[in-house]
């Protein structure tokens, strides 16, 4: 019924073995939970753009020894049906990158998110300047603390594009590391 989960492994030496099975607290039928999933350091990020009639989400959780635990959901504030919000997701240090393929009409759209004291905030949003219908901008992304990259897949007829992008990833501490700045 496209539920879905996540498993974690752990590597020992060479050898990797199953640590967990992540599942949401909410579950249910096209969930399509797990369809992306991003890892910083104990932090998963795992997207459900099925979640809700398609508005999608993003579920968090987090690690304690071996155990893994869901502490948070983000979803789409003002999200419709068809959204798909958590279609891709990637994290670098407290900062979320997350593609929602289904905003207008398929254009797509992707969230930078960024998590202070506890809560995940919403930093920016980025579309593309000359998206269309179908586009599905957000099916891939990955960032660093400068640049991200954003994948659509279906700009120019099916041909493809990937965008750079300058993203507001503050370093204040100076380690490389995005942070939230005082």
């Amino acid at each position: 019924t496209n539920i879905g989960s996540a498993y974690v492994f752990f590597r020992s030496g060479a050898t990797w073995a199953e640590q967990d099975k992540l599942i949401a607290n909410d579950r249910a039928a096209d969930d399509i939970f797990g369809t992306s999933v991003a890892l910083a350091g104990n932090v998963a990020a795992l997207g459900a753009p099925g979640d809700d009639g398609n508005i999608g989400a993003v579920y968090i959780f987090e690690r304690s020894g071996v155990t893994w635990s869901q502490t948070g959901k983000i979803t789409l504030v003002g999200g419709v049906a068809g959204d798909e919000f958590g279609d891709a997701v990637a994290m670098l240090g407290e900062q979320l990158l997350v593609g929602a393929t289904g905003v207008s009409s398929n254009r797509g759209a992707t969230f930078l998110l960024e998590r202070s004291s506890g809560t995940w905030v919403l930093l920016a949003d980025y579309t593309a300047s000359d998206g269309a219908a179908g586009d599905r901008f957000g099916d891939s992304v990955a960032f660093d603390a400068t640049h991200a990259i954003i994948g659509a897949p279906n700009d120019g007829g099916g041909a493809g594009s990937a965008y750079l992008v300058d993203v507001i990833a503050l370093d204040c501490n100076g380690n490389g590391v995005p942070d939230v700045c005082d």
